[in-house]
């Protein structure tokens, strides 16, 4: 038997892919935090129901002989000498055997580092301390914020695990002991989230990490004077005034005198810039663009630019958002993508415009959301098949 433990896309897809290789003596542990609805990751405890594949618990587990545990995101400590099995194995979410613990989407960022990855390992006693197994690196790119770098995290942890999961099957993996001299490690209390700040007594440039390393929008943004904000970019202009001083404050941003160039601090727009999608508002739109807002946004309902531009079929609108590199599939947080919003709009309307330009632009036509139904699906629910032998028709036009 294999047990998957953990949470989130990544437990939700290694369970898919074990059932897709025919494997299914599968029992699952989901973290307690897990409510059984989907947010803007999938509940693995929902999923779990809905495939009726067995929930245990840790306890439970322990007792099985012959099993292999796979820690997903695990939000339990696990202890190695209460299992039958040697076949205990763990992502975690950095290049071990740096950044052992917590934040680890936080504390890369904040110490400037230019890379980061995630480390397949066995589970040893101690706190990530087992031998590597294979290790994904990807870059922590100028703008990405500690959301950008766990959605990496998410996204490398399942093609490492799935690229390894033959091996792990047939208890034919070779490790590596860690390295000491290379060792960190940041507990708990390293960081406060629940008493944020930014000090502005800083380098630009490390204002802008502190700012980064806390924009995750479900969980937190961080403020300045009690507003939101998202984002920052650095001026030539050395700073003249005290560290800290604001130059500058607008309906959008704050100008900002740091120890060595001012700064531009951004509030948070997202409501506004999806209000501007819907009323195809392109030239105020363009400001927030030339200003480094993050087009591939979402609200709390999940709902990105490119999602609002599509249902409401501003073609113009869609057109520069996918110039500026909008995700042409990014989904809203029920796996609804913005061809499947578009479809409504032109039946509607009779207007394909919109969604033949999303189609041409590469729009999946098979991708499924979390109900695990298609585009065609839906057409053919709606309407009928014809409807949707229709819809390709115009999709080739």
């Amino acid at each position: 038997m294999i047990c998957i433990a953990g949470k989130n896309n990544i437990a939700v897809e290694i369970t898919e892919y074990l059932q897709t290789l025919g494997y299914k003596n599968i029992c699952v542990i989901p973290n307690s935090t897990d409510k059984g609805t989907d947010g803007f990751q999938r509940s693995f405890k929902k999923y779990a129901l809905q495939k009726n594949i067995p929930i245990k618990t840790l306890e439970e587990v322990y007792k099985i002989k012959n099993l292999i545990f796979l820690s997903l995101e695990f939000n339990k400590i696990v202890d190695p000498e209460k299992f039958l099995t040697k076949q205990i194995y763990n992502i975690h979410f950095s290049l071990l055997p740096k950044y052992k613990g917590m934040y680890t989407s936080y504390w890369p960022i904040r110490n400037g580092e230019k890379t980061t990855g995630v480390t397949l390992h066995r589970i040893a006693k101690g706190i990530d301390t087992g031998d590597i197994i294979a290790q994904e690196e990807f870059a922590i790119r100028l703008f990405d914020t500690c959301k950008d770098v766990y959605l990496n995290y998410i996204k490398h942890g399942t093609v490492l695990v799935k690229r390894y999961l033959p091996k792990i099957l047939q208890n034919k993996i070779i490790c590596k002991p860690q390295k000491s001299n290379e060792s960190t490690y940041y507990g708990r209390n390293s960081v406060n989230y629940e008493s944020i700040s930014i000090d502005l007594v800083d380098t630009a440039n490390g204002i802008k990490n502190q700012l980064r390393a806390l924009v995750f929008r479900e969980f937190q943004l961080p403020k300045i004077n009690g507003k939101e904000v998202t984002h920052c970019l650095i001026t030539s202009e050395v700073s003249r005034e005290k560290p800290g001083t604001i130059l500058q404050e607008d309906h959008w941003f704050y100008k900002i005198a740091t120890i060595d160039y001012n700064l531009y601090v951004y509030k948070d727009a997202i409501e506004h810039i999806l209000s501007l999608c819907q009323k195809e508002n392109c030239k105020e739109l363009q400001w927030f663009i030339d200003r480094s807002y993050d087009i591939n946004d979402q609200n709390s309902k999940g709902w990105t630019p490119l999602i609002v531009a599509s249902y409401h079929g501003q073609y113009e609108v869609v057109k520069r958002l996918i110039e500026h590199g909008a995700c042409i599939n990014k989904t809203n947080y029920n796996g609804t993508t913005p061809l499947m919003y578009a479809k409504d709009y032109a039946f509607r309307t009779n207007d394909f415009k919109t969604a033949q330009l999303l189609f041409k632009c590469g729009a999946s036509i098979i991708q499924k959301d979390y109900n695990d139904k298609s585009l065609k699906d839906y057409i053919s629910e709606q309407y009928n098949n014809d409807k949707y032998n229709y819809f390709l028709e115009k999709m080739d036009q």
